[in-house]
């Protein structure tokens, strides 16, 4: 475009007719249309520069640029100049920044630990269809005297319905065998108790069960706690529910195991241990203020619950998140007959206290996720 632009400078030599003679661009043809509104230019016409300035410097602008365009190189090669080159390398490129990997929020895996308490086990099966009816179904279940027994049977995949028909046919005979006065080291000798759960559940072993499963039984040798978490399921259910002076300790292979109250009244530490993120526990022991005490096993279990109240209060402070207690003053530990009002306590219970159970979750969760590894998130 320079070097036409300096040819169109040139002096201009008047030709034969007076006419000064102007350099045709290649595309002047195009540019006529463009230049009939402003000053139309003939090789007659007799006009000089001098005489239209503005409009012949105004034709050789335009003609210049069509020019230009012309002689534009094609093709699809890219025109750079050396100010866009030198701008574009003085440009710093920001890195790419690495897109963030997704996070994966783990479920908690929840516990469940069932404490004793006889017939007010019963509530137990209250409280898990309340749970479960909530979309809260746990992955470990942990359970002492009466929560094994329902326990066992939640584990081996039942849910809160199945259970509650369950608890509803389950006759008081099918699970008492009893043995000769004075001649035994207990009243009934469990083995009813281990052939129902073993019937119920098919024979299952503990480690077979869909969720895992824990039963907390006492050495009677040692008095340490004992978390059977292998081999035959009634039994140590049988194991977990001798009450002292009841039932008669169980023997397994070289030791005798009694009731699992005595040491672990609701088994919060176990589920822990066992892997729970969360932990719910159920309290059916009655307040020793508000317990019945008019036979020989109410007194019995009333002992109990004075001899744990300690070791229980300790363990839940330590151990649980939630505390679940069904209100069952007026159930004694001996009464069968209220199964159904101690499983309407049980989902009473929760109820009342699942504002408390969703915030509490919510915490777990945040906390949980907050204390994992990005790369496992």
């Amino acid at each position: 475009m320079l070097s036409l632009i300096r040819k169109l400078r040139r002096p201009v030599t008047p030709t034969a007719h007076g006419t000064p003679a102007l350099a045709r661009p290649r595309s002047l043809s195009l540019l006529r249309p463009l230049l009939r509104p402003v000053a139309p230019i003939h090789a007659n016409a007799g006009v000089t520069l001098a005489a239209k300035p503005r409009t012949a410097l105004s034709a050789l602008a335009v003609a210049a640029v069509l020019a230009g365009c012309a002689s534009a190189p094609t093709g699809n090669a890219p025109v750079t100049s050396a100010d866009s080159t030198s701008s574009t390398a003085q440009t710093p490129t920001a890195p790419a920044t690495p897109a963030a990997p997704p996070k994966i929020v783990r479920p908690l895996k929840i516990g469940l630990a069932l404490g004793g308490g006889a017939a007010r086990g019963f509530a137990h099966v209250g409280v898990i269809k309340a749970l479960e009816a909530r979309g809260i179904h746990a992955d470990i279940v942990v359970g002492t005297s009466a929560g094994s027994v329902v326990g066992a049977m939640y584990a081996s995949g039942m849910n809160g319905f199945q259970l509650n028909r369950l608890a509803s046919t389950m006759d008081e005979a099918s699970i008492s065998d009893w043995t000769m006065p004075f001649r035994s080291r207990g009243m009934l000798r469990g083995e009813a108790l281990q052939s129902y759960v073993n019937k119920i559940l098919k024979d299952r072993p503990i480690e077979q069960m869909p969720r895992q499963l824990g039963i907390v039984a006492t050495d009677l040798q040692s008095g340490a706690p004992i978390l059977f978490r292998r081999g035959n399921t009634g039994q140590a259910v049988r194991a977990s529910s001798s009450v002292p002076g009841v039932f008669e300790p169980v023997h397994i292979g070289t030791r005798d195991y009694v009731d699992g109250g005595l040491v672990a009244p609701v088994p919060a530490e176990y589920a822990r241990q066992m892997g729970a993120d969360f932990v719910i526990a159920v309290d059916i022991s009655a307040n020793p203020t508000a317990q019945a005490t008019q036979g020989q096993f109410d007194i019995l279990m009333q002992t109990f619950t004075i001899m744990g109240q300690s070791i229980k209060q300790y363990e839940l402070e330590k151990n649980a998140d939630v505390v679940i207690r069904p209100s069952l003053a007026k159930m004694g530990a001996s009464d069968f007959q209220g199964r159904n009002r101690a499983i309407l306590a049980g989902e009473e219970a929760v109820a009342a206290m699942w504002p408390q159970i969703q915030r509490k979750l919510a915490e777990a969760q945040a906390e949980a996720t907050r204390g994992m590894p990005q790369a496992s998130r």
